[in-house]
């Protein structure tokens, strides 16, 4: 009479083996978490340098920078915008002189708004027309929140100054560090912001 065994594994077997996945899981967590963390840092800083690359577009392109309210620098009352926002949370604003992002409306633009839609109606004929779109899109920082630019330093009056203009993000900490007025012509890039300089 042929004896029928049941396979299986027995108790210390199982607990070996999930010791084991405890060890490995251990070890890995650690390195899958600096990976992460490397990542998002990256796409960050190819999104400041793409924003900066599209301010350069747009300026080659339309002869001015994305800083007016109207699609002109000669229309009567055109407001020059100090900053540029992308989209997300506002970050927290450490570093001095930055525009508030939740009050000081009239100061501050969407980055969408001048260079995907041109919401200010740049020119599209003629001598020097917007040729845009200059982004496919504009997303939020990897933690996000908002991409800035503090573009005041690209206006007539000021854009042979040595005063820098960059892109930024405020980084992991979700806060913007990096003064927002800067003598030049060296850039201080304060604790963890991930910037990219146009000017």
């Amino acid at each position: 009479m042929a004896i029928n065994k049941k396979g299986g594994f027995t108790l210390i077997e199982i607990v070996i083996v999930l010791a084991i996945i405890a060890i490995l899981a251990g070890i890995l967590a650690p390195t899958l978490t600096r990976y992460v963390g490397d990542s998002k840092i990256r796409r960050a800083e190819g999104d400041v340098q793409r924003i900066a690359v599209a301010m350069g577009a747009f300026y080659s392109d339309v002869g001015e920078w994305p800083i007016w309210s109207s699609g002109s620098a000669t229309t009567p009352g055109a407001t020059k915008f100090k900053a540029l926002q992308g989209i997300g949370d506002n970050p927290t604003l450490t570093g001095a002189g930055w525009p508030d992002f939740t009050t000081n409306a009239s100061d501050i633009t969407g980055i969408k708004d001048q260079l995907i839609s041109n919401t200010p109606s740049y020119p599209t004929t003629g001598k020097r027309p917007w040729r845009g779109p200059y982004l496919d899109d504009i997303k939020t920082d990897p933690w996000g929140s908002k991409y800035v630019v503090n573009v005041e330093f690209v206006w007539p009056a000021n854009v042979s100054g040595a005063k820098p203009v960059f892109v930024l993000s405020p980084g992991p900490d979700k806060e913007v560090d990096t003064a927002y007025s800067q003598t030049g012509p060296d850039l201080a890039v304060t604790d963890d912001d991930i910037v990219f300089r146009i000017k």
